[in-house]
């Protein structure tokens, strides 16, 4: 998986999307909400089709022990390449 764009969100640190193929994948923006003590909902454009695309969060910078969404597609004609991903499972009250 290659990971592009580093996000920080204070409900969950540190965030990316990930994807499986191309190398010229990028996020255009990531935005969440419906943000729960340990669960959030989050949106992304990408700029090119993917046929996987995952949310990936952790509570490290440098992504050790990522948690990872179910994974969503990004194509041009079914979505405009904006993913819809939710993460459950999450720690609150992380520093």
């Amino acid at each position: 998986m290659n990971r592009r764009a580093v996000y920080f969100m204070p409900s969950l640190l540190f965030a990316t999307l990930a994807f499986v193929g191309s190398d010229a994948n990028a996020v255009r923006f990531l935005w969440s909400g419906g943000v729960t003590p340990t669960s959030v909902q989050v949106r992304g454009k990408v700029d090119s089709d993917s046929a996987v695309v995952r949310l990936v969060v952790s509570d490290q910078s440098d992504f050790s022990a990522p948690l990872y969404s179910a994974p969503d597609t990004a194509i041009t004609a079914e979505n405009n390449r904006v993913v819809s991903l939710s993460m459950t499972g999450l720690t609150p009250n992380i520093q």
